[in-house]
């Protein structure tokens, strides 16, 4: 299996400004697992879904080309994010229907809600269904050590069984192929004690 390498962090717009905006943004608004659930329960709770965790139009751009190339970003994540929004809640009905306790649902949600982010973090952006076993890879074995200030190994232990569920109900409602469920349950498997290195120091 041919893993693609994961992509550069640098968002697809040039300006660095936008991009320290972007960086700032992240590290500020999502300090916590648990700010982070609690935001995703207050946007499954309403009918729309805010600017989210990557936005940049909290930021002044100097150059109008930036500007244009932030707003183009803005729309198109904005887009996606209405996109994951259904898919979210439909994940959240089928753990409901499954039997889970509300506290395990809204974790799981949680961990797919930052994960939704990180496929939109660069190009090329990617709606949930469109994510991948290396996308699932790259995000455990690189970004998210990175970039969650609380990654240790009882969040990736969580992550995987996050990504398990939540792939398998991708697949139970053909949103992905029965490949694709495969390879990334394995590559959690397989790839466990790779991702809990990276949070074990």
């Amino acid at each position: 299996m041919v893993r693609v390498h994961a992509p550069a962090v640098t968002p697809c717009f040039p300006c660095r400004s936008c991009s320290k905006v972007a960086e700032q943004e992240f590290l500020t608004t999502d300090r916590t697992q648990r700010s982070l659930e609690e935001r995703v329960t207050r946007e499954l709770r309403n009918s729309s879904v805010d600017s989210g965790l990557l936005s940049t139009s909290g930021g002044k751009v100097k150059e109008s080309s930036c500007m244009s190339e932030a707003e183009t970003y803005d729309t198109r994540v904005q887009a996606i994010r209405v996109y994951n929004h259904s898919l979210l809640e439909g994940f959240g009905a089928w753990l409901e229907h499954k039997g889970w306790t509300s506290p395990t649902i809204i974790t799981h949600l949680g961990n797919i809600y930052l994960f939704a982010s990180y496929l939109v973090y660069a190009e090329p952006l990617k709606k949930l269904d469109e994510a991948t076993e290396s996308d699932v890879y790259w995000f455990l074995a690189d970004w998210f050590p990175r970039k969650a200030l609380w990654a240790s190994v009882h969040s990736v232990q969580a992550y995987c069984a996050s990504f398990k569920k939540f792939f398998q109900w991708m697949g139970e409602t053909s949103r992905v192929s029965p490949e694709i469920v495969a390879e990334v349950i394995s590559t959690l498997k397989e790839e466990r004690n790779v991702f809990l290195a990276q949070v074990a120091e």
